[in-house]
C-alpha cells in the first residue's frame, strides 16, 4: 500500500517536474518520505533557473496537493523549503558508496527552510492544510515578480529553527479562499 502511494505521488511530481522543466535541467531523489529537488543550469541562466524553480514549487503547493488529495486514499500533509544558490552536483561520498547529491549551503538551507514550515504546521495547528513553504527573500522577490504567486499572500517571519534562528525568511501557503484565478 504504501509502495502504491509512493509510486503514485513521484509520478505525478516527476510529470509535474517535467512539464515545467522541459530541458530536464533539474536531479530528483527521494528519502524515506522527503523529496528533494534540485534545479540547475550550464549556462549562467540564473533568473530562469529561479523562475522554473518557483513554478515547479508553486505547483507543489497547489496543483499536485489538490491532484494528491482527490485520488489518494489518505491526508497527505507536506511542507516545503526552497532555497538558491551554488552547490556542487555530482557523485560524492566515500569509493564504495557513492551517490548523485549536491553539496553547498542552499541544499542545507532548504532543509532547513523546510523544519521551520513544519514546526509551524505543528504549532499553529491552522485549519489551512495545503503545504507551508519557507523561502529566503532573494526568492520571493523573484517570485513577486513574476505573479506566480498571487494566490496567497507571503508573510515575513523571524525563524527559530537551528542554522536559521532569528534570520528573517518568508512563509507562503495557497489559501483557496483568496484564490486568483489564471486566465
Amino acid at each position: 500500500f504504501i509502495s502504491d502511494l509512493f509510486d503514485k505521488y513521484y509520478t505525478i511530481v516527476l510529470e509535474e517536474l517535467d512539464r515545467i522543466v522541459p530541458d530536464g535541467n533539474y536531479y530528483a531523489n527521494w528519502r524515506a518520505d522527503e523529496l528533494f529537488v534540485i534545479f540547475y543550469n550550464e549556462s549562467n541562466e540564473d533568473k530562469q533557473t529561479m523562475k522554473e524553480s518557483l513554478k515547479f514549487v508553486h505547483s507543489l503547493a497547489t496543483k499536485i496537493y489538490n491532484q494528491v488529495m482527490n485520488e489518494f486514499e489518505i491526508n497527505l500533509d507536506y511542507d516545503i523549503g526552497l532555497s538558491c544558490g551554488i552547490g556542487l552536483l555530482g557523485l560524492q561520498g566515500p569509493s564504495k558508496m557513492k551517490k548523485m547529491t549536491v553539496s553547498g549551503e542552499p541544499a542545507g538551507r532548504a532543509a532547513r527552510f523546510q523544519t521551520e514550515a513544519k514546526t509551524i504546521r505543528r504549532r499553529n495547528m491552522l485549519p489551512n492544510q495545503y503545504p507551508i513553504l519557507i523561502m529566503d527573500s532573494k526568492l520571493k522577490e523573484e517570485a513577486s515578480k513574476d505573479g506566480i504567486f498571487n494566490n496567497g499572500a507571503f508573510k515575513d517571519i523571524i525563524a527559530e529553527t537551528k542554522d536559521i534562528k532569528n534570520e528573517q525568511v518568508v512563509q507562503w501557503q495557497f489559501n483557496d479562499q483568496t484564490a486568483v484565478k489564471p486566465l
